[in-house]
C-alpha cells in the first residue's frame, strides 16, 4: 500500500466540512465592505498561519535528518504531507502579495 486510505464516511465529512468553508467565504465576500477588507484579512490569516505549520513541518524533518534521529521515523509521513502546503500558500501569498503591490502602486502619485 503506496497511500493512505480515506474512509468514505471521512471523505463526505470532509467535503461538507470544505463546501461550508467556500460557503462562509462566499458570503463573507457578498456582505464585506466596498475594499472587502473582511475577506482579505481572512485569507491573509489563514495563509501565513497554514504556511508557517507547513514551514515548522519542514524545519522538524531537516532537525531530524541531520541529528540522525531514528525515533521520528513513524512520524516521518506525517510531517512530510503537512510540509505539502508549502507550494498552496505560497500561492495565496504570492495572490496576497500582487493585491497589496498593485493597489498601492495604483495610489502612488506617478510623474512627480
Amino acid at each position: 500500500m503506496s497511500s493512505i486510505q480515506i474512509p468514505s464516511k471521512d471523505k463526505l465529512i470532509l467535503g461538507i466540512m470544505g463546501g461550508i468553508g467556500v460557503i462562509s467565504l462566499i458570503a463573507i465576500f457578498m456582505n464585506d465592505d466596498a475594499n472587502h477588507t473582511r475577506f482579505w484579512t481572512n485569507i491573509l490569516h489563514n495563509s501565513v498561519y497554514f504556511t508557517l505549520i507547513a514551514l515548522m513541518a519542514v524545519f522538524f524533518l531537516c532537525v531530524n535528518r541531520t541529528a540522525l534521529a531514528g525515533w521520528s521515523v513513524g512520524f516521518k509521513r506525517v510531517w512530510e504531507a503537512m510540509s505539502q502546503f508549502l507550494m498552496v500558500g505560497f500561492v495565496f501569498m504570492a495572490i496576497i502579495a500582487i493585491g497589496v503591490f498593485f493597489t498601492l502602486a495604483s495610489s502612488l502619485p506617478l510623474g512627480r
